[in-house]
């Protein structure tokens, strides 16, 4: 086992520092509200279901951010990036499939 190369060092040190903050932000901010809606498609009834989050500073959304997860994940893994992104004027909709 030879020395840390300094390259290597500062790569995981990023990464330690980068995982600290999505996890404290991830766990400081209150669950948002699940608004489930019905939508009627030619006689088939198909329910969506989603998250909102309000635009971070309480005015009149004039942007719309829709969010997909990925496979093994839900809609509530995903209201972290809402706060991480700060985007004052986005309505974020997470859908849950």
């Amino acid at each position: 086992m030879g020395k840390m190369s300094r390259r290597k060092f500062i790569l995981q040190t990023c990464a330690t520092i980068s995982a600290s903050l999505l996890l404290k932000a991830c766990t400081r901010y209150p669950a948002a509200t699940k608004n489930p809606t019905n939508s009627d498609l030619g006689g088939q009834s198909l329910s969506l279901q989603f998250i909102s989050v309000p635009p971070a500073n309480s005015q009149k959304p004039t942007k719309l951010l829709v969010c997909l997860h990925g496979f093994g994940a839900n809609a509530q893994d995903l209201i972290s990036i809402a706060q991480l992104l700060n985007l004052p004027d986005y309505q974020f909709l997470f859908l849950e499939a």
